[in-house]
């Protein structure tokens, strides 16, 4: 395949501009000559991060009075230099390539900026620096920026003579992480998770911002993480870590399993019974501020009944996380059915049954209420099939592309009406990425992070995204 290039002619710029110490981190690795430990600061007492073997070897991004500043787990760490040697690495031209297909290439590094234009998958690129996660770029002679997660270093062919390449490198091993940090998508146009812990060609999906991460372990520049009963992997740099929130001490049991609970029947169906939603809590107390509020009628997955001081209260699951609500505004048995005016089309239902979530958390990849909440087309295909049209679970992308599930593609200059089917692009990744259903008018109710709710369709962002609507 011909790859399209692009006449940059400014240097990359490797390595933080900040630092100005002797050691290039493009030419220079350390080699420990003997178990070492490393440490959070450039002194002997500051805190043992972990312990590496001898022989291991590291990039060195600078040098201090007895200490080489380098990156561990994604963050900055420091080893003595008194067991460590350098090897100096020759020197290459670096050649960058975009990593995916349509790179939007922006006119200010934001992902609301105005779209210069796009490049293809392979398309080589000449960095001019590079600040908080955006590369600088020339761009038809102009100052451009493009996201930084989708350009890659080229990697060299492989010699037809060497075994082929393990799916970890060699000698590289996961260190563990620290389990009791939250770990969490750090980045507004999402994340990319791939199948081995390199740029290239290996991405298994995208996860949107604020995404929580089962981390499992870490390596140089990676978390190692379990996606869909998978081993997967994710850019450290994209990620935020933060302490789990736990209640106060004193008042307060130190973490959820310290809460007594007691089984419940799961046979009997639970929901909300209050008109104005019923508040989640991360523990039970009604002092702490409420993590969301769920809609009245929102189905809940009951896993029990709090005890004793802290009785009053079920335990509620929302995506595989515990949770409390308050046992006084839910009600048990079967949830009644939707009442419908005579003559009410399919869209029309629809939006009654989506009125009955507003409030409920959005949810990664969910299309039913049993798991909390839903995601963009996972609210589509619930509403809709509970309005009585049968369709198939696919994403934004799918349902705008194939006529088959809602009709042929409308223009975005339509005037839309209550019903239709609203689509937009290039939101958390490029193409079609996010939908929403027409209330009237004006506004559309969607599932968005970090709620379900009813959005004007002519604020700034959605009006700069919007792709086109369709209608049943």
């Amino acid at each position: 395949m011909k790859k399209t290039t692009l006449a940059l002619t400014a240097a990359v710029l490797i390595g933080t501009a900040t630092n100005t110490s002797s050691v290039s981190a493009a030419t220079t690795q350390v080699t420990l000559t003997d178990n070492v430990n490393i440490r959070a600061s450039a002194t002997t007492s500051s805190k043992k991060l972990a312990t590496l073997k001898k022989g291991t070897k590291l990039t060195a991004y600078k040098q201090l009075s007895g200490w080489y500043q380098i990156k561990y787990a994604g963050k900055t760490a420091y080893v003595s230099s008194a067991y460590a040697k350098t090897v100096a690495i020759k020197q290459t031209a670096a050649t960058y390539v975009t990593n995916t297909e349509n790179v939007n290439v922006r006119e200010r590094p934001t992902t609301v900026s105005k779209v210069l234009g796009k490049l293809k998958l392979g398309t080589k690129v000449t960095i001019k620096k590079t600040s908080n996660n955006w590369h600088e770029i020339s761009y038809s002679n102009k100052t451009a920026y493009v996201h930084a997660p989708l350009v890659s270093l080229k990697q060299s062919k492989p010699n037809a003579a060497k075994p082929a390449t393990p799916s970890l490198p060699l000698k590289l091993s996961v260190s563990p992480v620290d389990a009791s940090k939250t770990y969490s998508v750090d980045s507004a146009s999402g994340l990319n998770v791939r199948t081995s812990p390199e740029m290239g060609n290996n991405i298994m999906t995208t996860v949107a911002n604020k995404t929580v991460l089962d981390v499992t372990g870490s390596l140089p520049g990676w978390y190692q993480i379990k996606l869909s009963g998978k081993t997967v992997y994710v850019a450290s740099q994209l990620v935020k870590t933060t302490n789990a929130v736990i209640a106060p001490p004193v008042t307060q049991a130190p973490s959820t399993p310290a809460v007594p609970v007691i089984a419940v029947d799961t046979s009997k169906t639970y929901r909300v019974n209050s008109s104005t939603g019923l508040n989640v809590r991360r523990t039970p107390d009604t002092t702490l501020a409420p993590y969301t509020k769920l809609a009245d009628g929102t189905v809940l997955t009951v896993t029990g009944e709090t005890t004793g001081a802290s009785s009053g209260w079920y335990q509620i699951q929302i995506n595989g996380v515990s949770y409390y609500v308050a046992k006084d505004y839910v009600v048990t048995g079967a949830i009644p059915p939707v009442v419908q005016p005579v003559g009410a089309t399919v869209m029309e239902r629809a939006i009654s049954v989506g009125q009955a979530y507003i409030g409920t958390p959005y949810i990664w990849a969910s299309s039913s209420p049993l798991n909390g909440g839903f995601d963009c087309s996972g609210f589509i295909a619930y509403v809709v099939n509970q309005g009585g049209k049968p369709v198939g679970r696919t994403n934004v992308a799918g349902y705008w592309s194939n006529d088959a599930h809602f009709g042929p593609k409308l223009s975005k200059l339509t005037a839309p009406k209550r019903g239709d089917l609203v689509f937009f692009e290039n939101t958390y990744t490029s193409g079609p990425s996010h939908m929403g259903i027409m209330v009237n008018d004006q506004e559309f109710i969607h599932a968005v992070e970090p709620l379900l709710t009813i959005t004007k369709l002519s604020s700034s962002y959605w009006t700069g995204h919007l792709l086109g609507f369709k209608r049943i």
